[in-house]
């Protein structure tokens, strides 16, 4: 249409323009209902998310002798997996070993035990509880989930099995091996509620998992203390095994644990994160790397997030890195276009507007004028 019909795009981009305007203007209330559950600090108003980068990843920030009740969970975006900032608009609230997934313009971060959810288009979030069951109804307690979308757009979630753990006792402290399992999520729950899949994934002395695919199979990281093991299976609900080059262990690093994993597909290449102490204080760091024919070594890896990149003091950590690909179709072709990107643009497009008008205003008056002459 507007190749039919030129002398519309300038009207329609300084429409467009305004448009841009509303959006650089609008932002969060500051009065807004609260979330009573979960998190009565959380606010249940306006958030309006400007993520205009292809990567999110979610960690945790946790000052000096802070306990797990007391972290604070941040979500940054990147265009290349290395270097990070926190999303324009984002808010902090309380929660540990966060997890980031993203369906049909909703952005779920899953903390134990709850989750929240952001409406990306109509900039509110919501907070509630989520709950797995089995197959019997009996509930399964959890803990530190990870989220993966399986081929029928089901959020599914793997975690390590705390059923049956006393109250106040660590789900991963003992000599014996923990059960790891994955349950989906029930249809029309909107991800509050999961069933658990007859399992377990793995069994394991470990803590903290990390589902991800490959494009043809499926990877699991667990932590071990501070290193990582990886395991592997051809489906997502199969019985998930050590690569053949990491050994009975599954020791992919010595480097760091709680990870998160990529496939970067274009490159060919994997992206494993973990945190790790750098100088007293935990930072997620980066290694890319190949496959998994051979442990990663420490010198495999770069910090790419610390506390400076939250806007935090150096002695805070920066903890549990969950890594989300939004896809190549995401990424915005002027990335970090926040506010004052939008009045920039808009203020063009209707400086554009305005010129083509009285240029047509200068041309109309001459045609009458000539129309005028004997």
């Amino acid at each position: 249409m507007l190749e039919r019909h030129p002398r519309t795009l300038p009207p329609l981009l300084g429409a467009l323009g305004w448009i841009l305007i509303l959006a650089a203007s609008s932002g969060r209330a500051d009065d807004c209902a609260p979330i009573v559950d979960p998190d009565p600090r959380a606010c249940a108003g306006t958030h309006s998310l400007s993520i205009s980068k292809r990567y999110l990843l979610a960690v945790h920030a946790a000052a000096p002798g802070s306990t797990f009740a007391e972290h604070e969970t941040y979500l940054l975006e990147s265009d290349d997996g290395q270097g990070w900032g926190v999303v324009p608009g984002w808010e902090a609230y309380v929660g540990s070993v966060p997890e980031v997934t993203e369906r049909d313009g909703l952005l779920y971060l899953f903390n134990p035990g709850k989750q929240r959810v952001y409406d990306l288009a109509g900039g509110s979030v919501s907070g509630a509880s989520v709950s797995i069951s089995d197959p019997s109804g009996d509930p399964v307690s959890y803990v530190d989930p990870s989220a993966i979308l399986d081929d029928q757009n089901r959020i599914v979630l793997f975690f390590l099995n705390s059923t049956g753990v006393p109250p106040g006792t660590d789900p991963a402290s003992g000599t014996d091996p923990k059960d790891f399992d994955s349950a989906t999520e029930d249809p029309g729950s909107g991800a509050l509620a999961f069933t658990l899949e007859a399992g377990p994934r793995v069994e394991a002395l470990s803590s903290d998992p990390d589902i991800f695919f490959d494009g043809s199979q499926y990877l699991l990281y667990i932590s071990f203390g501070a290193n990582t093991r990886a395991y592997r299976a051809d489906t997502l609900h199969g019985s998930y095994e050590a690569f053949p080059g990491l050994g009975s262990e599954a020791l992919l690093t010595t480097a760091g644990g709680v990870p998160a994993g990529h496939y970067d597909a274009l490159n060919t290449e994997y992206w494993t994160y973990v945190h790790a102490n750098v100088g007293g204080v935990n930072v997620v760091r980066r290694a890319v790397h190949d496959g998994f024919d051979a442990a990663l070594l420490v010198s495999d890896f770069t910090t790419v997030v610390a506390a400076a990149d939250l806007g935090l003091g150096a002695t805070t950590s920066v903890e549990s890195p969950s890594l989300f690909d939004r896809g190549p179709s995401v990424s915005t072709p002027l990335p970090g276009l926040g506010p004052p990107g939008l009045w920039l643009l808009a203020a063009l497009m209707s400086a554009a507007s305005l010129a083509h008008l009285r240029q047509r205003r200068r041309s109309i008056a001459g045609n009458l004028k000539a129309r005028r002459l004997p």
